[in-house]
This record gives structure tokens, sequence and C-alpha cells, in this order.
């Protein structure tokens, strides 16, 4: 089989690996360890100031170490939990990296595609944690390299980032370089921006935003089998 599109950039966290999963083994985990309360609302809270601080983050508004220093002290605030968020942000991040789930079909949709393209991490994030997690997810043997923001300097969808991506891909042909992923900001604005084609893997059937629109949308990895082949 000849691919359409030979070289094809995964994003990592909720496209192949199961993040939400990892994140909330990680939450458990570590306010166990230290006897403090979480529940469903608590949960709740704690996603909406991560969320935010990385939505400011991809944006530019601020440094990602903001990000670490800010999301559990920022809880813990408004719970009146006396504890250093920071020194809980890296025991979390600890529990995280040991997080290897993976996605339905992520290994299968890897194992048809490795022999006919080339296989890119394309992901936000630390880039210990993430090697270690796709390590241990056994996805590892099918890509030949990852590329993490923490690397590359700045984070998709900056142009930086994707610069970065293209100066360590040999060859690269853009009109056959693909990037998929669940994001349609990071992942299929920095695709379109880039210059290359986007797959919104969408698996809740979410509306477009207006924002952007990708080139295919897919619920189910198995479907990208046969955008990588069409005609």
């Amino acid at each position: 089989m000849t691919p359409k599109y030979d070289t094809i950039l995964f994003d990592a966290d909720g496209t192949l690996l199961d993040f939400a999963k990892s994140e909330e083994m990680a939450l458990q985990k570590t306010f166990a360890a230290h006897q403090f309360p979480l529940d469903d609302a608590i949960k709740a809270r704690y996603q909406q100031i991560n969320n935010k601080l990385w939505s400011d983050f991809e944006q530019g508004v601020i440094e990602k170490r903001e990000i670490l220093r800010q999301r559990f002290t920022r809880l813990f605030a408004e719970l009146d939990i006396d504890y250093d968020g920071f020194a809980f942000n890296n025991e979390f991040l600890s529990n995280v990296g040991q997080g290897f789930y993976t996605i339905d079909g992520a290994e299968q949709i890897c194992q048809t595609l490795q022999p006919h393209c080339r296989l890119y991490f394309a992901t936000n994030g630390n880039v210990a944690i993430q090697l270690n997690r796709i390590a241990g997810s056994g996805l590892g043997q099918y890509f030949l390299d990852t590329f993490v923001s923490e690397t590359a300097g700045e984070p998709k969808p900056s142009p930086v980032f994707f610069a970065y991506c293209f100066a360590h891909i040999p060859d690269l042909n853009k009109s056959k370089t693909i990037i998929i992923g669940d994001s349609l900001f990071s992942d299929i604005k920095g695709g379109h921006d880039a210059g290359i084609a986007t797959c919104w893997f969408n698996p809740q059937g979410k509306k477009l935003d207006g924002t952007v629109t990708p080139d295919y949308q897919v619920q189910r990895l198995a479907q990208i089998e046969q955008i990588i082949f069409s005609d």
C-alpha cells in the first residue's frame, strides 16, 4: 500500500495515551498519601484551574513553570490546605509518569501504519515524564522520535514547535505530512498554520468551535487507516 501521507505526527495525551486515566490515578494516589480530601467537586475545580493555566501557556501568556507552581497552590488556597503546592505537584507528576494507559485501538493503528509511514510523537509536556509513559505504554517501538515542547522551546501550536519537529525529520515533504490530535487549538490550528494536513481525533463527537476546520475528523483510531491510504 502506498500511503497518501507518509509522515505522521501523533499527539500523545488524549490521542494515543490515555492521560485522563493516568491523571485520575495520580490524583487519587497523591491525595491519599497525604490524607487530603478528594471528591468529584475538588477534581472538577482542579481541572478548571489546570485547564486555564495550560490555555494561558499555549497562548504564550505564562511560562510552563507557572502551571507547575500554581495549579495545586491555588487549589489548596481554596481548600484551606496548608501544604506546599509546588512540592505536591512534583509528587503528582511522579505518579503521572507511572500511568502507562493507552486509548482503545492505539497499538493496533500504530502496528498498521508503521510499516508504511514514519511515525513521530509531537506532544506538549515534560520530557522525562512523556518518554517514560511512552516507553511504558509499549508504543515507543513504533516511533522514530518524540518531539516534546520542553525541548522544542515552545508548545504546540507555536510555529517554533513545528519548526523544531520539521528540522528533525529527514527529507520532510509537507504535502505528505499530517498531524493527528485531539486538540483543535494545539494540534489542528498548529498543524494548519504550519502548512500540513490535520486530522482531529474527536471520540466524544464534539462540535467544531469555529476557530479552525480540520482536513479530516475521526471518532475511532481505526478510522485513521482509511485517511492515510486514501487515493
